[in-house]
């Protein structure tokens, strides 16, 4: 069974790394960029089956990238799945509406509960193309 590649876009180093480890125990191929223009770029070298994306980041922001993502042909079909330390409905409904297929609020949700919503939102584009 072939392995899903995820990119995934995190400016916190230690965070990415936790992220990253767990994302490849569980069976998963990991890319990490640490800024938004790395990010870009390895999304359109790697085409992942998922993309993982911190909104706060220097040089380019996470809804900055979501926007190019959603507006470049090879690559805006790649679910993204948004990270975020807000908990404000104003700021989790501006990556929706941007084209997120989730997100995941950094302090309030546990790493099984980030695995569990990665694999659901992966099973359901197994349907998809």
């Amino acid at each position: 069974m072939k392995k899903h590649k995820i990119v995934l876009i995190e400016d916190d180093k230690l965070l990415s790394k936790a992220l990253s480890e767990e994302l490849k125990e569980s069976g998963f191929d990991v890319v990490q960029a640490f800024d938004g223009f790395e990010g870009f770029k390895a999304v359109k070298t790697e085409k992942p089956n998922l993309i993982i994306l911190d909104i706060i980041m220097p040089k380019l922001d996470g809804l900055s990238l979501l926007e190019r993502f959603k507006k470049d042909e090879e690559v805006k079909d790649i679910p993204v799945f948004m990270l975020t330390v807000f908990g404000s409905h104003e700021k989790i409904a501006g990556t929706i509406e941007g084209g997120a297929d989730a997100y995941f609020i950094k302090d309030q949700q546990s790493m099984a509960s980030l695995l569990e919503a990665i694999k659901g939102l992966l099973e359901g584009q197994k349907g998809k193309k």
